[in-house]
């Protein structure tokens, strides 16, 4: 017994040795193969050092700031680095070419250990030097440090010498000491990116996507700054202004339309960065946020008809892009999915609002039925299609600003729909005998309630809803009339290991296969929705092998790192174009 439990003990101290080991990235030459990244830890824990340098001939051991700003021999060999490093530091600058190794190493010094250690093995030729216009950047950024240490005159004389043999580099030069455009454009590049957090409604699922983004550009080695609001709000906005970022990303927030009397601007004008804020339904919801804000101010939206309608009707908008939703892979439990269908979405009830416009003044009444009529003549066409035909049987000719107001004092009409065909597709299912799992206390005031395979849960949260996806056979997702989108319900399902069962839009179907990534039904075909559950139910490998399928593209290419590269890109091409 003692040798089994000796056995044992050996396993398990290795197990948590090997859990203990950080994740290192190497920067530099890639002939430096032969050490180990068992050695590189164990160098970092000898000499308590965040990075570790390689020289060929004997060094410091342990570097400061002054010591790798003056000599970029330090980083010219190449240095192992973790992960959490990296990203901390703000990773690679994307707008220096040769020489940005050593500017990275000189911010890491800024406030990490740096360890040196010598190898004989590692050859004078593999050296990488940082070259003019990296060194002429550095001098600028660095200059009072440099002074400091009395090493500015020959740094600057270095660099002047360097611009001269390159024959027209001395303008560059002198933009880059009086810091100029250029120099702020390659300070911004390793900027964090402040994500703007709120408030916890909605089940939290705004708080949610931030911080599933913040992750994915984690994952991308980006430095990250989380700003909550509704906790911090007067401490952290009185710290933006001047600030530079990378780019400022907000969910549904108000912090764009902050208007400062005293500086006759809007605050977010103070801050050095394009502003992106993500929108999640239809942008006419939206119109006051998206005509009064300060400049550099752009929209991130699931649904590709509402980058056409913020592009046609909201000129003061910077710019409009596709953003699907990311999801955080998921490490399923393997246990018993024992829900056959759920549905995480609340219940409204739509003759509440058809009352309201009952009784409203008739014209609006009429125009609202009038408006009703084109959104149930085709239901798979965006709300904008229905509301242009609504105008033009009343003779008006309205476009622009004016078109999204007018849509927006008619958003009872949509809503009324919307809710309209989600009772109605929930009643296809419970008359079928489907028994379907709904959350919240919305759904004890519907008229389902009382329906013996309508189970009833409480509420969950947009985190704890990964929990009931993982225990669901089926996911059943609704689209809030978003006709060219996909939310983050389909994504979250599919990641759980769900099957999801939603209705279609033009990007579900680019996008997705029917019947082998997920499966869709049609609107004016809800009659073929129920035979579609019970085949899922019925037939468990078939449903497992859309299951797998489905996880798998979402890990591909909805996964919270993929949103963040599409992100980065977005920003890439907007400061590519200030």
């Amino acid at each position: 017994m003692v040798g089994l439990w000796q056995k044992f003990k050996h396993r398990f101290i290795k197990k948590e040795a090997d859990n203990a080991m950080k994740k290192w990235k190497f920067i530099g030459s890639s002939y430096i193969n032969f050490i180990s990244m068992e050695q590189i830890q164990a160098y970092s824990d000898k000499l308590r050092a965040d990075v570790i340098c390689i020289l060929p001939e004997p060094g410091s051991s342990i570097l400061n700031q002054q010591q790798v700003l003056i000599d970029e021999r330090y980083a010219s060999f190449g240095y192992w680095l973790t992960e959490e490093s990296y990203c901390h530091a703000g990773g690679r600058n994307g707008q220096l070419d040769q020489g940005w190794q050593y500017e990275l190493l000189i911010r890491l010094s800024q406030d990490m250990t740096i360890g040196c250690i010598t190898d004989k093995r590692v050859k004078e030729e593999w050296a990488v030097t940082s070259g003019f216009y990296t060194d002429a950047y550095i001098l600028s950024r660095y200059t009072s440090f440099l002074k400091n240490c009395n090493a500015f005159e020959p740094f600057l004389k270095s660099c002047v010498t360097k611009a001269l043999r390159l024959g027209d580099a001395m303008p560059y030069l002198e933009g880059m000491l009086r810091k100029d455009r250029r120099y702020w454009e390659i300070y911004q590049a390793t900027q964090p990116f402040l994500i703007l957090s709120g408030g916890s409604f909605c089940y939290n699922i705004l708080n949610d996507m931030a911080k599933k983004l913040a992750h994915g550009l984690r994952l991308c080695g980006k430095s990250v700054e989380i700003c909550v609001l509704s906790e911090d709000k007067r401490q952290k906005i009185a710290e933006l202004p001047g600030a530079y970022y990378q780019a400022v990303i907000g969910f549904q927030g108000f912090l764009p339309a902050v208007y400062l009397n005293d500086q006759g601007c809007y605050l977010t004008d103070l801050i050095h960065a394009p502003k992106l804020e993500f929108l999640f339904d239809h942008p006419f919801w939206f119109c006051e946020q998206l005509e009064k804000h300060g400049t550099d101010f752009y929209i991130l939206t699931h649904d590709e008809n509402y980058v056409k309608f913020i592009q046609e009707h909201e000129p003061s908008v910077c710019g409009s892009f596709l953003m699907p939703p990311g999801g955080v892979r998921q490490k399923l439990d393997c246990g018993i999915r024992d829900k056959d269908v759920v549905f995480l979405g609340t219940y409204n009830n739509y003759r509440d609002i058809l009352h309201n416009l009952y009784i409203s003044d008739r014209k609006i009444r009429h125009m609202a039925a009038c408006y009703m009529k084109y959104l149930k003549q085709r239901l798979n066409a965006p709300a904008e299609w229905a509301f242009s035909q609504m105008l033009q049987d009343y003779g008006l000719v309205v476009d622009g600003e004016p078109f999204a107001r007018m849509m927006c004092q008619m958003g009872n009409v949509c809503q009324c729909i919307m809710y309209y065909y989600r009772e109605k597709i929930i009643r296809s299912l419970l008359d079928a005998g489907i028994i379907l799992h709904v959350y919240g206390e919305s759904w004890d005031c519907s008229p389902f309630a009382p329906c013996g395979n309508l189970i009833c849960h409480k509420e969950v949260d947009a985190e704890n809803s990964q929990d009931v996806l993982q225990k669901a056979k089926i996911s059943l997702n609704i689209l809030a009339w978003h006709k060219g989108g996909c939310n983050e319900r389909i994504i979250n399902s599919m990641l759980a290991g769900a099957v999801v069962v939603t209705d279609k839009s033009s990007y579900i179907e680019k996008h997705f296969a029917d019947g082998r990534d997920l499966c869709y039904f049609d609107l004016q075909k809800l009659h073929k929705l129920p035979p579609l559950v019970y085949k899922l139910l019925k037939q468990d490998s078939y449903r497992q092998e859309i299951a797998d399928r489905g996880r798998i593209k979402a890990e591909q290419e909805y996964s919270a790192a993929c949103q963040a590269k599409r992100v980065i890109a977005i920003v890439e091409q907007i400061n590519s174009c200030r």
